[in-house]
């Protein structure tokens, strides 16, 4: 009579093929994401969302799921799950290095910004370590590739620099742009808690930005930065010390600060963000002002089918995603409807 196998033996033999199971799919996992990390071999394309919140990100994004294309906004997200057959503790992890340190750039920028809103007597950070934390994130988002729309801030924030970066890593770039009047923009922006925090450069002689690479004005953090340190080098000359300290608060304020403290403040941040709207214009692949227009309010279906009948990349993209990618809130990892999304 042939002896039975123990239970628990077989117990460890299906935990033990679990095992090899999720170790193969990390494998494979590991393979592309080294495959698509080579210099050019699969980056064919990246979206920046130019528009700055309060524009219309949100559906923007929205559409861009539709679409079948992963995206980052904010706290929110969206990734393609075709490769279903992958485990879930996999398929997770295809996402989880993209997502960390598109949360950590989120909140360097947003605490730096809620930090001098505050006007704290208390120091904000060093401005440019700050800089390179955010320049090495910018490169790690930039160079990951999992995801091919950035919406919203950080990234609206930080358009020159991400601009920059994708045109030595993508064969092509697309911007796509919401625009709003800039006078209710400003009104609009600053009534919302988050929007009283936005970093503005206090130095008025920021150079305008620059229409081909969008360096330049006072919505550009890191230009400022480098204008503060190049203003401290001149006077550490003149004052003969070995080192300045440059802080975050000494650079920038809010632009709610900024009107509700100076005269001309509303003015200033409402000229600001027409010459960036402006400027984005020119070299935008797709821009639309959905508080203009004359039709009903656009569904983030008729603006899917803008982008795809707009942008033949968009739809050469489409045809390797067979649905609309699934959106995630990224701080719980939990699956949530179109319709949840204010």
């Amino acid at each position: 009579m042939p002896r039975r196998r123990p239970k628990h033996t077989i117990l460890i033999f299906i935990g033990f093929a679990i095992i090899c199971w999720l170790f193969i799919s990390n494998i494979l996992y590991y393979v592309s994401y080294a495959s698509s990390s080579d210099d050019n071999d699969n980056k064919s394309m990246i979206i920046l969302g130019a528009g700055k919140g309060t524009t219309g990100t949100h559906i923007m994004f929205q559409a861009t799921c539709l679409l079948g294309i992963p995206s980052h906004h904010w706290e929110v997200g969206c990734m393609n799950d075709n490769d279903s057959w992958i485990s879930s503790y996999s398929f997770k992890s295809l996402y989880s290095y993209s997502v960390r340190k598109h949360l950590e750039l989120k909140d360097l920028v947003f605490d730096a910004a809620t930090c001098v809103h505050s006007q704290s007597t208390k120091k904000c950070g060093d401005a440019i370590e700050w800089k390179e934390k955010v320049m090495n994130l910018v490169q790690d988002i930039i160079l990951d590739g999992r995801f091919i729309a950035l919406h919203d801030t950080p990234y609206s924030t930080l358009l020159p620099q991400l601009y920059d970066a994708a045109k030595r890593y993508y064969h092509n770039v697309i911007i796509i742009n919401t625009e709003r009047d800039p006078k209710l923009y400003v009104t609009r922006r600053i009534s919302k808690p988050y929007g009283a925090v936005d970093l503005f450069c206090k130095d008025i002689s920021s150079r305008q930005i620059n229409s081909s690479t969008l360096v330049g004005g006072r919505f550009d953090v890191v230009s400022c930065i480098d204008q503060a340190i190049l203003a401290s080098q001149r006077q550490q000359q003149v004052d003969n010390v070995a080192t300045m300290e440059i802080d975050l608060v000494d650079i920038f304020t809010s632009i709610r600060n900024l009107v509700d403290e100076t005269k001309d403040g509303w003015k200033e941040v409402v000229t600001e963000y027409k010459h960036y709207q402006d400027a984005v214009r020119s070299i935008s692949n797709f821009s639309i002002d959905l508080f203009q227009r004359n039709e009903t309010y656009t569904t983030k279906e008729e603006l899917a089918l803008m982008l795809k009948g707009s942008i033949p990349l968009i739809q050469q993209q489409q045809k390797l995603s067979t649905s609309a990618a699934t959106i995630v809130d990224w701080l719980n990892w939990k699956r949530i409807d179109y319709d949840e999304i204010p």
